[in-house]
């Protein structure tokens, strides 16, 4: 019943209330994408498209325009990589944070430079995913993806609600699935163990005719039972189907994905700290059904139809108190449904200017029903919708001189006649005397309703909350090296009205501000044919009027891959700064540096096959979790791909 709408921590000095007053802690450790290797991993570099283009991020703007910091993962991260989750591959952006927390059956949490993990629209194939029922506020769920299905993810780490609408506080995630074949049969498939005892296997059948295609997809995965901290089981039904028709492009997305998971309470203090070792028992399910239309030419028609089903059980468990007040028992069991519209119409007005307009409506229905034990089951039921229209433009200009301007705007109105306008602005520069140049800036502003969790819980909610709102600059330069390029960025965003828990109202409330300043670099390069290094350093400073938890004052990764023939050999080394942390047995605590290193090889033993084998935590470091939740440790990886 606790809404996690900005991750302080709270002390008794500073009016914790038991059961309600500690916030839910963001997780320690940060597991680094697989090498940059065939196809650049590395997220802040916009690889080829193969024709020495730039590949557009289509997060970033619907008229075609870049953001100066978006990044992109490619498919090859995953191949090399294999990972168990997604958030695997986007935490190694320099200034992102994407973690679980409290081991592998824990909540997902991405934080994009400082932000809260509900802070940021996350997306697949366009569909919004985030769930405004559950208790972190409207975050999402990350275990319920399979990596095997992502042809690539983008991050846009800025304010970007002038094209996204709500959710898009601190920046977005795209991620976009993998095409159908449109030519001939294709089958694939990849499995993987490790000494942990976790496996996954999956498995795809895509056939194309030409103008069209489909492709089915299943897997699943078991984290298995060597981990003291959970355990995590996910089980994943894919479809996606193209045609054209027309001069339209035409699409078909249906997904089912369901996760079970065990684990300690969150703050609980984990395997090492927790009084009470019962287990919490957890489940979810998510139900995806989008039909998307594209045109093509000069004038382009779009539409995105689209309906997200989530659903979910949890047991927690107490949490006997400590140095801060323990936590009663509570179980939920919350539905949620979103029906989502959105059309625009895109033109290409000269070979210089692209402009788009369009509308979206969205209904969000929300139910949760459970209990606190506060020595007798208090009822804790509550239910909401919410519709929302908007209107929204966009221009792209390519001006002389290597100028590019990217301009949007948007007006959403929300039940109530409440209403919402953002914008954003972004400017680039390359100039012709210096190739490789760049000057970029940019500024937007964001927004994010009240979650249904915040609006309707009978305990703490608050019907007259308002929207979160933020406004984001950045400036970037990018150079070039040999074989590759060099980009810093400097970045600052302002957030205020945040919702957080008022122990004296013992509600819900908007009250704090928030100001996270820093600055990433992120270097790629191939000092030689068969080399490739890749490096990201971030920096955050944070004014808050309250400690804010798991976010490190540095991050950083250095990368080294070396191709020889059919090899592919790959070493990494993380480092993580000083952060701050909390459980109830501990109270506030300072997690000190850490630096982990993985290393690993690759083999394509024929034209479709490859295996891999990998070591990770080499130097056994075993990185804390969360307060009293160690890193699982050196593991052993064997992987094999075909397809």
């Amino acid at each position: 019943m606790r809404q996690r709408a900005w991750t302080h921590w709270q002390t008794p000095a500073t009016g914790a209330v038991p059961g309600l007053a500690v916030a839910i802690a963001l997780a320690v450790p940060v597991l680094v994408a697989g090498p940059a290797s065939a196809g650049t991993s590395r997220p802040d570099v916009a690889p080829d498209a193969g024709d020495g283009t730039q590949v557009v991020v289509v997060t970033a703007s619907r008229a075609g325009g870049n953001s100066p910091s978006a990044g992109i993962i490619q498919r090859t991260a995953i191949e090399i990589r294999q990972p168990a989750s997604l958030l695997e591959l986007i935490d190694a952006t320099p200034g992102v944070r994407a973690v679980t927390t409290g081991g592998p059956g824990g909540s997902s949490a991405v934080s994009l430079r400082g932000g809260e993990s509900n802070f940021t629209a996350i997306l697949l194939d366009g569909v919004r995913l985030n769930d405004p029922t559950n208790v972190e506020g409207g975050a999402f769920d990350f275990g319920l993806l399979d990596p095997q299905l992502v042809e690539r993810i983008e991050v846009v780490p800025s304010a970007v609600s002038a094209v996204h609408g709500a959710d898009a506080l601190s920046g977005a995630v795209q991620i976009i699935t993998r095409d159908p074949a449109r030519a001939e049969l294709q089958a694939g498939g990849a499995v993987w163990a490790d000494t942990r005892r976790g496996a996954a296997i999956s498995a795809s059948v895509s056939a194309g005719w030409g103008s069209g295609g489909v492709l089915g997809a299943a897997g699943t995965y078991d984290s298995g039972a060597g981990d003291p901290a959970g355990t995590a089981r996910r089980d994943q039904l894919f479809i996606k189907a193209g045609q054209s028709a027309g001069g339209m492009e035409l699409s078909l997305v249906a997904l089912h994905g369901a996760l079970d998971a065990t684990g300690f309470a969150q703050d609980s203090g984990g395997p090492q700290l927790a009084v009470i070792r019962t287990p919490e028992i957890r489940s979810r399910e998510l139900d995806l059904l989008a039909v998307t239309a594209r045109g093509t030419g000069t004038l382009r028609p779009n539409l995105i139809l689209s309906q997200v089903r989530q659903q979910g059980e949890a047991i927690t468990p107490p949490i006997a108190p400590g140095v801060l007040p323990g936590v009663p028992a509570v179980t939920a069991r919350d539905r949620f449904a979103r029906t989502e519209a959105t059309g625009w119409l895109a033109w290409d007005a000269s070979p210089a200017l692209t402009v788009s307009a369009g509308v979206g409506f969205v209904r969000e229905d929300g139910t949760s029903i459970g209990s606190l034990d506060v020595g007798f089951a208090l009822p804790v039921v509550f239910a909401q919708v919410r519709e929302t229209g908007a209107v929204f433009a966009e221009a792209s200009w390519r001006l002389p001189d290597g100028v590019t301007l990217d301009a949007a705007a948007r007006r959403d109105r929300l039940s109530g006649a409440d209403t919402a306008s953002t914008w954003r602005l972004a400017l680039g520069w390359s100039p012709q005397a210096l190739p490789g140049l760049r000057l970029s800036a940019s500024a937007g502003t964001g927004f994010k309703p009240p979650s249904l969790y915040a609006l309707g819980h009978p305990l703490i909610g608050d019907r007259d909350l308002r929207p979160e709102r933020s406004q984001a600059v950045e400036a970037g330069l990018a150079w070039p090296l040999p074989g590759g390029t060099a980009r810093l960025v400097l970045f600052e965003s302002r957030y205020r009205d945040l919702i957080d828990f008022d122990p004296v109202a013992f509600r819900l409330t908007n009250r704090d501000r928030v100001t996270v300043r820093g600055v990433t670099f992120l270097a790629s390069f191939a000092p030689a044919p068969d080399w490739q290094l890749d490096a990201g350093l971030a920096r955050l400073d944070l004014d808050s009027p309250a400690p804010l938890r798991g976010r490190p004052d540095w991050q950083g990764d250095f990368t080294a891959t070396v191709r020889r023939g059919p090899q592919t050999l790959f070493a990494t080394l993380r480092w993580t700064g000083t952060l701050t942390d909390s459980s109830i047995p501990t109270g506030a605590v300072e997690v000190p540096p850490t630096v982990e290193v993985d290393a690993g090889v690759s083999w394509r033993v024929g034209a479709d096959v490859t295996l891999g084998l990998a070591v990770r935590d080499l130097g056994d470091e075993r990185r804390p979790d969360a307060v009293g939740t160690p890193g699982p440790g050196r593991s052993l990886r064997l992987s094999l791909q075909i397809g």
